[in-house]
């Protein structure tokens, strides 16, 4: 029941702050800056996540059944997250959301090693809790967020210093 109302919450704050922003640099961004705050996940690292997994497409959908911009996958995390419907995840704050909150909980996991949760986060916390090492394709995948990352956050450095 808990995981019903924290998805209630989600869906408002969400609508509330994308109604609200104008003219933003990257597709929703007011949603991704919304669970940023709310699940304690550098903006950065959430809008590189996104972009890895679906080039901010929020009708993606992957051949492992993972759906929206952040690809959650169905019905496995979906369901954990509190996620009753395929069709909610097609809703582009409600799915960015839900991934802030999920990547949160891998970060958590892993004390906050940013490679060891994307692993999880991209492969599922299980296949990653029992290996030793990550796999080369979990490897993979985290340098390709972080190569994200990195652009995304040389594109902020720079817009504040036109700024000024």
């Amino acid at each position: 029941m808990k995981q019903a109302s924290n998805l209630g919450l989600g869906l408002v704050l969400c609508g509330i702050l994308s109604a609200a922003a104008a003219g933003p640099p990257y597709p929703f961004q007011s949603c991704f800056e919304t669970a940023s705050e709310l699940h304690d996940v550098p903006l950065d690292l959430m809008l590189a996540v996104a972009a890895t997994e679906s080039n901010w497409d929020p009708n993606a959908r992957s051949h492992a059944n993972a759906h929206g911009i952040m690809q959650i996958q169905w019905p496995g995390t979906a369901h954990h997250l509190g996620v009753e419907r395929l069709t909610q995840l097609y809703k582009p704050c409600l799915n960015i959301e839900l991934g802030g909150r999920y990547l949160r909980e891998m970060l958590d996991r892993h004390d906050d090693d940013t490679t060891w949760a994307l692993a999880a986060y991209n492969y599922g916390p299980a296949r990653i809790a029992s290996s030793p090492t990550l796999p080369a394709g979990a490897l993979r995948y985290a340098a390709t967020v972080e190569a994200h990352r990195a652009r995304i956050q040389a594109r902020n450095a720079i817009e504040l210093l036109s700024a000024k």
